[in-house]
């Protein structure tokens, strides 16, 4: 969209870095120049994580809303906080707990990448009333996708809440935590849904 932010920037002084484009977000290497081989984020995720995030269908989302929060604590106590559940039910007590067991997760890891499984109750009680060949996981299942360091790509039945986590400049008891929910193109006109699930 090259008339979305007007004229060429002015690139003068900045330094090229090896970026690229893949499960429709922009994958930026900031140890890697421009001039090295292309950035194989295949590879960097595991071909197995890669599948999955393809399963997903997260190249055909669109934003719904994304918002910036100053965070009071280490980053890395955010990214922490996705792969374990048991502080859900204190933490979360008036928003998803009610939604979930905060004992029942199952933890893959994918190279240095982790992936946090956590069924929805209503996925529970699927599994013993439905035959298993008319089983649904993917639409009763919250599924954390933490990329190391500081990303975290979150799937909750049908939709993605995408977290970058980054450590604060000066102070390591503070963090920022950009969100954003991507949500199905094809269902992006459910503003209702969408502003309900974000207040979440």
């Amino acid at each position: 969209e090259p008339d979305r932010f007007g004229p060429a920037p002015e690139v003068g002084g900045l330094t090229r870095l090896a970026c690229a484009e893949r499960h429709g977000l922009v994958w930026v290497a900031l140890d890697t120049p421009a001039t090295a081989a292309p950035l194989d984020v295949r590879a960097w995720l595991t071909p197995a994580l890669d599948d999955l995030l393809s399963a997903l269908a997260v190249a055909d989302m669109v934003a719904h809303r994304s918002e910036a929060y100053d965070v009071a604590c280490n980053w890395k106590l955010i990214t922490d906080g996705f792969l374990e559940t048991y502080h859900i039910k204190y933490l979360h007590r008036s928003s998803v707990a009610p939604y979930v067991p905060s004992n029942q997760a199952m933890v893959d890891r994918y190279g240095h990448h982790f992936v946090s499984y956590l069924p929805k109750n209503r996925l529970l009680r699927q599994l013993a009333d439905e035959p298993r060949d008319e089983w649904r996981v993917l639409d009763h299942l919250t599924m954390s996708v933490t990329l190391v360091p500081g990303t975290v790509v979150q799937w909750n039945a049908g939709h993605v809440e995408l977290f970058a986590i980054r450590p604060h400049l000066t102070d390591p008891r503070r963090c920022t935590v950009d969100m954003t929910l991507l949500v199905p193109a094809d269902r992006a006109a459910d503003t209702d849904l969408w502003d309900r699930n974000w207040q979440r």
